[in-house]
């Protein structure tokens, strides 16, 4: 068995999560009135569930001195964690599960394509290569498909 292969599945059902958090949150803020309370009130419900599981797998609080060696960016990721959940909030119920995510698919793989070729941000280095634009060329073929079939 490939040893990468539970890391696959794994991402597999974080990505199958995803169209359903957008219906969640796109409810509740249907509810509450605003896009923005309703991405503070998923991120504080996920903040509680991180601290739960953190407490259930026995981590524990990391030390002042490894907080001390993080770099100033390193804080930021809850922020583009709140203007994701924020963007699918606003505009999932616009657009639908499928094209909304699609359409962060697509965002994802371009932004992906760009952090693998610099080796940004702690991934490994990954030139970018002509089968590799193939395979984003083809998700953009797929989001304009799924954009057309909704128009339709």
């Amino acid at each position: 068995m490939d040893p990468k292969l539970p890391f696959a599945l794994l991402a597999l059902l974080g990505g199958a999560a995803l169209p359903v958090q957008i219906g969640i949150n796109g409810s509740l803020r249907q509810v509450i009135g605003s896009a923005m309370q309703a991405a503070t009130i998923s991120f504080s419900v996920g903040a509680l569930a991180g601290l739960a599981a953190s407490l259930l797998m026995r981590e524990g609080a990391p030390s002042p001195e490894r907080l001390s060696q993080t770099a100033g960016w390193m804080w930021i990721g809850g922020f583009f964690g709140v203007f994701y959940v924020w963007t699918t909030i606003v505009a999932g119920p616009k657009l639908g599960a499928l094209l909304a995510v699609s359409l962060v698919i697509a965002g994802q793989v371009l932004m992906s394509v760009a952090l693998d070729h610099f080796g940004a941000l702690g991934f490994p280095q990954s030139s970018i290569s002509p089968l590799k634009l193939f395979g984003v060329g083809c998700v953009i073929v797929g989001v304009v498909v799924i954009g057309y079939a909704k128009a339709a």
